[in-house]
């Protein structure tokens, strides 16, 4: 029996060599390994990325499972939270999709026809399809230039000479094709789109689900490090962090508390470091009798010769 609890209860501390069974202060001090120590725990990072990419709010779950098992979250509550603001940024997007083609076909045809084209002269290279509505907005960005070749494309088609006009707009835009679409008709379209303040409200939907999602993550994070007493990962704030690399962010926390609560058993606790403190301490050996001291047990008389040894100092003083 006793057998089976030191085998459940993770790999022992080299500097003390006791077991601390999920212990927080054993995992406390500093991560278990670095934002990008994928190689210690391979699978788990790939199945973050993998759900992440191929289906984002599975990838989400794994954040839920982490904060479940810290015990800083219910999963039902997680995974509510979570996969809902997922689903609240899937349905903005959609949304502003369907309104986009059925109360601008011509426009948004028009854009989609030519955003290949726009990617091969400034990438060199062919543009997958998941990246055409990414050049869509690209154009709208150079609501000008957009609206400068359509007006010359109308003047072309009542005959007017603008060859050299049409010479100086960029590169991409003269690649443009019209095709069999009216010039006037996608002229019009354009200036509505312009003044559309429901288009207005999803671009807005988008950018504030997307800011509240990761305000979400970035707090769980703060909440793991505040309960692990772990500094920010690399020296980089946490909002950089979750911003800039999420998925890294959700593996580290996935692995660090997976080991923390002996789900993954592939490191020692990381108060190995402190190790030729602990080695100070008077410790009882294994085989004498009585309990086995904790680490908070041993964090605590570490705490009381530092606090005595200062009150030495300052009586000296």
């Amino acid at each position: 029996m006793q057998s089976a609890r030191v085998l459940n209860a993770g790999p022992a501390c080299p500097s003390c060599g006791y077991h601390f069974e999920g212990d927080v202060q054993a995992w406390s001090g500093r991560w278990s390994d670095s934002l990008f120590g994928c190689l210690r725990d391979l699978t788990s990072c790939l199945v973050v990325f993998l759900l992440i990419l191929l289906m984002p709010c599975g990838g989400w779950v794994i954040k839920v499972i982490t904060l479940h098992r810290a015990k800083l979250l219910n999963i039902g509550l997680g995974c509510m939270l979570f996969v809902g603001l997922y689903a609240a940024q899937w349905a903005v997007g959609v949304g502003q999709v369907v309104y986009n083609t059925t109360k601008y076909p011509n426009l948004n045809a028009f854009l989609m026809d030519n955003s290949i084209d726009v990617v091969k002269v400034h990438s060199g290279g062919p543009l997958e399809a998941a990246l055409q509505d990414t050049q869509r907005v690209y154009i709208l960005w150079h609501y000008k230039t957009l609206e400068k070749y359509l007006q010359l494309r109308v003047a072309t088609a009542e005959g007017a000479d603008v060859t050299e006009e049409m010479a100086k707009l960029p590169e991409w835009a003269r690649k443009m094709k019209i095709r069999d679409r009216s010039p006037p008709v996608l002229l019009g379209e354009l200036h509505r789109y312009r003044d559309d303040w429901i288009f207005l409200l999803f671009e807005v939907g988008t950018v504030l689900t997307a800011v509240v999602f990761l305000a979400a993550m970035w707090y769980f994070r703060l909440r793991i490090r505040r309960k692990y007493s772990l500094p920010s990962s690399d020296c980089v704030q946490d909002a950089c962090v979750v911003l800039l690399c999420c998925p890294c962010a959700v593996a580290q926390e996935y692995r660090h508390v997976a080991r923390a609560t002996g789900h993954l058993q592939d490191l020692p606790p990381v108060c190995q470091t402190r190790g030729p403190v602990l080695d100070s301490l008077s410790l009882p050996s294994t085989a004498s009798a009585g309990p086995t001291p904790t680490a908070a047990d041993l964090i605590a008389e570490m705490e009381a010769r530092h606090n005595k040894k200062m009150m030495d100092v300052e009586a000296q003083v």
